[in-house]
C-alpha cells in the first residue's frame, strides 16, 4: 500500500505544477503514455514469464524468478526510452523483448544457482501427474 502511494502523490504533485503550462489534458495524456503504459507493461512482464516457468518448467527457483522479474523490468524502461529511438527494426513494442531477456534470465539463472528442493520438485511432479489423470 505504501509503495503505491509515493508514486501516485509524485503524479498529483507533478500535475498540480505543470497542469497550466501543458494544458491539463495535454498533460495527463503524457504521463499515462510515458509514464503509466511502460509501468503496466513492467508489471504484466514481470508476472508472465515467472509464472509460466513456474508452472511448466520443474528447475526454476527463486533466484531465477528474481533475475527474470529485474532483467525484464528493465528491459522495458531500457527498450521505451533508449533502444527503439534508433528505429527501424528497433521501433518494436517493448513488451516482445523484454520477455525474451525475462526467460534467458530465468533459465540461466536457475541453471547456475542451486535446485529446488526435494520437497519443492515433489510437489510440481505430483501436480503435474494429477493434470495427466484428469
Amino acid at each position: 500500500m505504501r509503495t503505491a502511494v509515493v508514486p501516485l502523490l509524485g503524479l498529483g504533485l507533478a500535475f498540480l505544477l505543470f497542469k497550466d503550462q501543458f494544458g491539463g489534458a495535454h498533460f495527463a495524456a503524457f504521463v499515462a503514455m510515458f509514464l503509466l503504459e511502460p509501468m503496466f507493461s513492467c508489471v504484466f512482464l514481470v508476472i508472465g514469464p515467472v509464472v509460466l516457468f513456474a508452472l511448466f518448467y520443474k528447475r526454476t527457483n527463486k533466484w531465477g524468478a528474481l533475475a527474470g522479474m529485474v532483467s525484464g523490468a528493465v528491459m522495458v524502461f531500457l527498450w521505451k526510452f533508449v533502444i527503439s529511438g534508433l528505429g527501424g527494426a528497433f521501433a518494436i513494442y517493448e513488451l516482445l523483448p523484454a520477455f525474451v531477456i525475462s526467460s534467458i534470465f530465468i533459465l540461466v539463472v536457475s541453471h547456475v544457482t542451486a535446485a529446488p528442493s526435494k520437497e519443492v520438485t515433489d510437489v510440481f511432479e505430483e501436480v503435474k501427474a494429477a493434470k495427466l489423470e484428469d
